[in-house]
């Protein structure tokens, strides 16, 4: 496991416990594994960062900024949640809506950032000279 493998699993450990203070936080209303949807972005592009360690550097540089960028954007948002207080009304309004759509659009971006990655690579490889990749 590489260096940049380890800071990333402690931050989405870290986001982690954050989604869990969250989630005791607004009253246990949601289902426990929504906690679990708070850390698959990350590990998404953790998995395809290190994935991609074994091509090309220049590709495997582009995935890795992306797998830091997209774990510190969950890691702020989560801390945002999680020290911004319980919603003031019931469990039903829409101050409770970020538990389950934050997870759904950060893990939309981590697929789209990573799809875009790839035609970029690939792009990359296609026109540059051969001795570079």
């Amino acid at each position: 496991m590489t260096t940049n493998s380890k800071i990333l699993w402690s931050l989405v450990a870290v986001t982690f416990l954050l989604a869990l203070y969250n989630w005791y936080d607004e009253g246990h209303f949601v289902m426990f594994q929504t906690n679990f949807l708070a850390i698959l972005a990350g590990s998404i592009a953790i998995v395809v960062s290190t994935k991609s360690s074994k091509k090309t550097p220049r590709i495997a540089v582009l995935y890795t900024i992306a797998a830091y960028l997209l774990v510190i954007f969950g890691l702020v948002a989560y801390t945002f949640y999680a020290f911004n207080g319980p919603a003031e009304n019931s469990s039903e309004s829409a101050g409770h809506m970020h538990i389950i759509m934050f997870p759904i659009l950060h893990i939309t971006l981590t697929v789209f950032t990573l799809a875009g990655l790839e035609v970029i690579g690939y792009f990359l490889k296609a026109f540059s000279p051969k001795k570079d990749f």
